[in-house]
């Protein structure tokens, strides 16, 4: 989490309490939900990956997997493209936990690095192409083996929804971690004390 200090250059320590991370999961959990719906009229284009990497990002691989569970466990079960398969939505929660992980361990490792620097987008987009390849090659998986259906025909026969679906990801991911972790810092989110999270501006580093 991003740390922030006052007036007086001492460190704030908001009270951790229960009901805000219970608040935080649900309100999160609702933005990836919501945008799965806004976007189902479009094949493999979706934000609930985004949102519950960004969750992982902001918050820590904790509050990324809670999201992430939660969301696609209630979407799963209301899916618009059809009724819930245990192999395929199994892997697809599995998954989506891994990307709220995978979220969190990335934030910790950009958090010391200037806004304006390359790996803000670089790195984001890299992560974006390989973990929808990932979510993509899992979901094929159990798809293949629910329907009987050799792997490599599901691959083929899918091959252009898993190009939508990583070049959407990739530029989701590049164009809203950094303007959304920006945009966290300026309304000091740490109130939520989740993670000690410390982001460094240009002029901070000037005079370090």
């Amino acid at each position: 989490m991003i740390t922030l200090k006052d007036n007086g250059g001492r460190s704030s320590k908001p009270k951790r309490t229960v009901t805000i991370r219970v608040a935080l999961v649900a309100v999160l959990a609702a933005l990836a939900i919501g945008g799965n719906y806004a976007l189902s009229a479009l094949p493999n284009v979706e934000l609930s990956s985004v949102m519950v990497f960004l969750s992982g990002f902001l918050f820590g691989p904790v509050i990324g997997a809670l999201v992430g569970s939660i969301a696609m466990i209630i979407y799963q079960y209301w899916n618009p493209w059809g009724a819930f398969i245990p192999p395929i939505g199994l892997a697809v929660i599995g998954c989506t936990i891994f990307i709220g992980v995978i979220g969190g361990i990335l934030g910790k490792a950009l958090q010391r690095l200037d806004y304006s620097d390359s790996r803000w987008f670089l790195l984001p987009v890299l992560f974006g192409i390989l973990l929808t390849l990932f979510f993509d090659l899992v979901t094929n998986f159990a798809y293949s083996i629910t329907f009987g259906i050799p792997f490599i025909v599901v691959l083929i026969i899918g091959l252009p929804f898993t190009i939508v679906h990583i070049v959407s990801n990739a530029i989701l991911f590049g164009l809203l971690t950094q303007p959304v972790t920006r945009a966290a810092h300026h309304l000091q989110w740490s109130q939520f004390p989740l993670r000690q999270h410390t982001i460094k501006t240009k002029k901070e580093n000037t005079f370090a």
